[in-house]
């Protein structure tokens, strides 16, 4: 089950060329170090696959685990980085958040068997429902 649909978009330090702009076309971040999501996330080959759809190599800069610190090596100029939108409300003000021209869609989801026991389906239940609230309430920077 789909529990959250969301969007990758550009973080850039406040202060980048591109950060006046509403919003940026991936490929013209392409001369930019990246920072990416560590190889564990799927969103680390998301950023690959679609830097090469752009039609360029991501200059890796820098992995990391956490959107956090994906965030803070963007305010701390190292590079620019892809990030989920709904981590709006997470980035530091010196951080800029800009839609892409062409939006990169992404989901969360949950696997469970369908026999499964009635505390699996109430977390189930649960986690729609929350993924829902997360959605009404994306504020963007």
């Amino acid at each position: 089950d789909v529990i959250e649909h969301d969007e990758l978009v550009a973080a850039v330090p406040a202060d980048h060329a591109l950060a006046r702009r509403k919003s940026v076309a991936l490929r013209e971040l392409a001369d930019q170090p990246f920072i990416i999501h560590s190889a564990i996330s799927v969103l680390h080959i998301i950023t690959i696959l679609e830097c090469q759809k752009a039609g360029f190599a991501p200059r890796v800069a820098q992995e990391a685990t956490q959107v956090q610190t994906i965030l803070s090596l963007v305010q701390s100029g190292l590079g620019v980085g892809l990030v989920p939108a709904r981590m709006a409300r997470f980035a530091p003000e010196s951080v800029r958040l800009m839609p892409l021209t062409e939006p990169i869609a992404i989901e969360m989801g949950i696997a469970y068997r369908p026999d499964a026991e009635p505390l699996v389906r109430n977390f189930v239940a649960v986690a729609h429902q929350q993924g829902d609230i997360q959605s009404l309430s994306k504020t963007p920077k």
